[in-house]
């Protein structure tokens, strides 16, 4: 069965199947580009902010399934890099891309990855520099330090209107590196399964069934997989209730995924999802 993705491209004539009944539905050789484990279908630049959209909706959707629950909010496409920006259009990576994102794994909330490498490369040469306008990622250049790279601030506003943002630093900070920011122009995450301590401003190990965890209005669930912050009680990590468990209280679950009265796998794309 073909994919959403496919049958869109199958639409657009993009898509060639195969006459060998005994191998997958592929593009034409010419249009078959290899991006690590290739081969990936053709995306045109005209159409890629559409197919990635289509890609995201696809996994969420999928992984909504496994809830037992339905998708109900859709991708907007994201905007398309500014030309006057320097970037130059990679079909290989925006075919590796869209592929990956679509079929990328239900990843757990406290165990989210970082997007598919390839996306990084989908434009290149982008050479705004932090503090100037964008409208992408892709438009911002990685500026000097180690390790960084441009982002930028960009946001959907009223009406699914993407409002233009400036371009900043990120960086992903290691286990006993610092975590607070600069400035609103220098950000830093710690790696997964890290977290930044509010007491040290310094990447730590979650913490684990029995010790103490970090509450707060703008914690969740800040222990390790397998348990759970018990935020209204002893602000320790606790053993949680089995996915399909009937529960009152979201600290009764992993991720606080109490969701309609059962905990539910702690599946990041849950907030997007309903019966």
């Amino acid at each position: 069965m073909r994919t959403a993705i496919q049958m869109a491209l199958v639409s657009s004539g993009l898509l060639a199947c195969s006459s060998d009944p005994g191998r997958a539905a592929s593009y034409q050789d010419a249009s078959v580009y290899y991006y690590d484990a290739g081969p990936y279908p053709l995306v045109d630049e005209a159409m890629f902010a559409r197919a990635m959209a289509d890609a995201r909706d696809e996994r969420d959707g999928r992984c909504c399934a496994q809830l037992d629950l339905v998708l109900t909010s859709n991708s907007v496409p994201e905007p398309v890099p500014d030309p006057g920006s320097g970037v130059r259009f990679d079909p290989a990576a925006a075919a590796a891309c869209v592929a990956e994102t679509a079929r990328a794994a239900c990843e757990l909330e406290k165990a989210t990855s970082a997007a598919p490498e390839a996306c990084r490369h989908v434009y290149e040469g982008g050479r705004r520099a932090q503090g100037e306008p964008c409208l992408s990622n892709w438009e911002c250049s990685p500026g000097d330090t180690p390790g960084a790279h441009g982002n930028c601030s960009v946001s959907l506003g009223k009406g699914g209107v993407w409002q233009q943002g400036v371009c900043y630093e990120f960086r992903a900070a290691e286990e006993g590196e610092d975590c607070s920011p600069a400035d609103s122009l220098n950000m830093v995450e710690c790696k997964w399964p890290l977290i930044c301590s509010p007491e040290t401003n310094v990447c730590v190990q979650r913490p684990t069934l029995g010790q103490t965890c970090i509450t707060g209005s703008a914690w969740g669930d800040t222990c390790g997989p397998g348990s759970v912050c018990d935020r209204q009680q002893s602000d320790r990590c606790v053993m949680p209730k089995a996915i399909g468990e009937v529960c009152s209280a979201l600290e009764e679950c992993e991720s606080l995924a109490c969701i309609g009265g059962r905990c539910r796998a702690p599946l990041f794309v849950a907030p997007l999802c309903s019966p």
